[in-house]
């Protein structure tokens, strides 16, 4: 097997600069970077990345821990987080961690075991001493946290906004007695959706008897079931608002269980504009935000992270939140109060 002093001797070049070509150092000729690449190509020299790391304390991987990795929405994140690795020449470890704390802190003691350069989790569940921890031993980057809302190492989107969005366009076409179903995992946007939503209703007058809230999963049959709760109410509302797509797709297909017409006896609006809104039946009226972008930015804020503690200089430290605003994406489930 070549060594790296094989392919010095052959392109005619020093160690070290056959040292810079592997690890991109911008400091040498093209003539001689190309002696080097034909060399390496010539004797099928392959890198020993598990020594290299151990020498540079760098691994070129990341972490990525994701709630539910059937959700379409982390699915987005994640192609996001992958695409910008690769523009960084990293890979991902991804790891779904099924919305439990015990696997979460598995998964980061298990990442960490690997050396990973640093990780990013979505809805952190994990405790603030095991956070400080892993802050303290490689980059880390949160995303939907109230931990140090303003920080470095924190992403949030404005979900507040957002579900202003929705109930707004609920109002406008008149509907009054507005339904919620919503699930609570502990999360930070999950809080926000439902909290801004309830206060919404108040200050435009809206009363929510308690039973118009009904609590669920974040599944398609936690909004099956809270949909027919709703349904089944002596007075039921003419909307519903569920607090992601997943649940307003199970409400869709159970008013088509229970013989309801969408919007014309109902309307339904979701949150977060999954691939499957578009594709519903009726189409899902929802807030998008845009997912893929979502998770390219949270991989541009680790590796500025990863490159400031490299002491690399690095030209994406800047980066334009304002592509995170949602916006409402309005279908065929949502319409006008039926009169009666």
């Amino acid at each position: 097997m070549a060594t790296i002093r094989d392919v010095a001797k052959e392109a005619g070049v020093s160690v070290g600069t056959v040292s810079n070509v592997l690890n991109d150092i911008p400091c040498v000729s093209d003539k001689k970077v190309k002696q080097v690449r034909d060399a390496i190509e010539k004797l099928g020299y392959r890198r020993n990345n598990l020594a290299s790391q151990l020498r540079s304390n760098v691994s070129n991987t990341i972490g990525l821990i994701v709630p539910d990795i059937t959700n379409p929405f982390y699915s987005e994140i994640a192609r996001g987080v992958d695409d910008e690795a690769h523009r960084h020449n990293y890979n991902v470890f991804l790891c779904n961690k099924d919305r439990s704390e015990k696997l979460e802190r598995e998964l980061v003691n298990s990442l960490s075991a690997k050396c990973v350069d640093g990780i990013i989790i979505l809805k952190p569940r994990i405790s603030q001493k095991l956070i400080h921890k892993i802050r303290e031993e490689r980059c880390l980057l949160l995303f939907d946290t109230a931990d140090a809302a303003d920080g470095d190492d924190v992403l949030n989107v404005d979900d507040v906004s957002g579900v202003r969005l929705a109930a707004q366009k609920i109002f406008r076409y008149g509907h009054r007695k507005v339904g919620l179903i919503y699930a609570t995992d502990g999360s930070f946007s999950s809080e926000n959706r439902k909290s801004a939503f309830l206060d919404e209703m108040r200050e435009n007058g809206i009363r929510m008897p308690a039973e118009y809230c009904q609590k669920g999963y974040f599944t398609v049959e936690g909004g099956m079931d809270g949909f027919a709760r709703l349904m089944r109410l002596p007075d039921p509302p003419t909307a519903v608002f569920c607090i992601n797509d997943r649940m307003a797709v199970g409400a869709l297909y159970q008013a088509k269980n229970m013989g309801l017409e969408v919007p014309g006896d109902v309307s339904i609006v979701g949150y977060d504009d999954i691939p499957e809104a578009k594709w519903t039946s009726p189409g899902l009226s929802t807030v998008s935000h845009p997912k893929q972008i979502l998770g390219e930015i949270c991989a541009k804020k680790l590796f500025a992270q990863i490159a400031k503690k490299n002491s690399r200089i690095t030209a994406e430290t800047e980066i334009d939140l304002t592509e995170l605003q949602p916006f409402f994406v309005e279908r065929v489930s949502l319409g006008p109060v039926r009169k009666t």
